[in-house]
Parts: structure tokens; C-alpha cells; sequence
């Protein structure tokens, strides 16, 4: 997948939860170039194996590439490869036992991120959501305007719920004021949004 933002655009892609199923030999790809936009919210989901059926990711592999660029700049990457049953699934260095994975990212040019006591108080208030739903989450703040927002668990629907609610906390407001949305961005009227799929 590959997405471009044009001048003052706004971009999301926010799609529903890949699913890794034992046996899989698979890859996904997602470039983003969000250019003079003035935010590109996006983010993956990953799930291995189908837990509710008791299938486990046991064999086959699955790879990820992640690329940010700024026209020509590369302002972040990231790039994995896991097999099934890899002893990462069980690491605490790794998915700590978890089969659920979820990394959103928001790009912003020309505006500054919230402050680092906001981003404090952000992560502070999920504190015992991750108790409770046994999630491990972190927030990580780059240079050129990249935050990311990663969480490990067990279920789609509560990694889904907490990067969303740090998305919106990190960001508060960044795009869905008297704006149009589709399904799998939100932009004003004016805004130039070019998608392409690689096959």
C-alpha cells in the first residue's frame, strides 16, 4: 500500500486488523508520503493466528516494511520478520506471549505535537486499562514530527481501542472537525489524496 498526501491534506489509514494464519507465507507493505500534509494518522494491526479457534501461527512467515518519507526524506522505517512459533512470540523482548500487535503512527508538518506533561498525562490515564485488559502499550515521540503508539495483547477490539484513544490523546482535534471522512481517510473538501495499491 502506498499513500501520498498532497499540500495541506489529511490522511488516515486506519485499516481493520490483518490476520496471520498458520501456514501463511506473507508480506505487507505500507509507504507513506505525507509530503506538506498537515497529518497522516495511520496505522497496522496484526493478528497471529486465531485465538477464539485455538489456532496458533505455528508455521510460516510473515513479513512487514513500514517507510515514512517526506518527499524525498526518509523520516522513519520499520522493517520485521517473524516465523511461526518464533521464540520472539514468547520473549519479553518480543510479543511478551501475546497474539495480537498494533503500531499507529501520526506524521505532522508544520505544527508541534502536544507537550511532553500532555503526552505524560496521555499515557498516565491508560494505566489501569492495561492492567485490567493485561496490555503492554509505550508511546514513542521522533524527531520530524513522528509519534508512535504501539500495544500488545489478546484481543483486536481492546489493542484497536487503546491506540485510538492514544491517537486522539497525542493529537486531540487533529482531523475530525466539520470535515468529510471515508472510510479509510478524513480530509477537507480542498485536500489532494492520492492511494495506490501495489499488487
Amino acid at each position: 500500500m502506498h499513500l501520498r498526501a498532497g499540500r495541506n491534506a489529511l490522511v488516515e489509514w486506519l485499516p481493520l486488523e490483518t490476520i496471520v494464519f498458520d501456514g501463511a507465507d506473507a508480506q505487507s507493505t505500507v509507504k507513506v508520503d505525507c509530503a506538506d500534509a498537515r497529518a497522516s494518522p495511520a496505522g497496522e494491526i496484526i493478528a497471529y493466528g486465531r485465538r477464539a479457534s485455538r489456532e496458533q501461527f505455528r508455521n510460516g512467515r510473515f513479513r512487514q516494511a513500514i517507510e515514512i518519507r517526506r518527499g524525498d526524506k526518509l523520516l522513519w522505517a520499520e522493517y520485521g520478520e517473524v516465523h511461526g512459533a518464533d521464540p520472539l512470540f514468547d520473549s519479553p523482548i518480543g510479543y511478551a506471549g501475546r497474539a495480537v500487535s498494533g503500531l499507529f503512527w501520526l506524521a505532522r508538518s508544520g505544527r508541534r505535537t502536544r507537550s511532553r506533561r500532555a503526552t505524560t498525562t496521555t499515557t498516565t490515564a491508560h494505566h489501569e486499562t492495561l492492567q485490567a485488559n493485561d496490555l503492554q502499550a509505550g508511546v514513542t515521540r521522533l524527531p520530524g514530527g513522528i509519534m508512535l503508539a504501539r500495544c500488545l495483547g489478546d484481543s483486536t477490539e481492546q489493542v484497536r481501542d487503546h491506540l485510538l484513544r492514544d491517537l486522539e490523546g497525542l493529537a486531540a482535534g487533529y482531523a475530525r472537525r466539520g470535515q468529510r471522512h471515508c472510510h479509510a481517510c478524513g480530509r477537507p473538501d480542498r485536500d489532494e489524496l492520492s492511494v495506490r495499491q501495489d499488487n
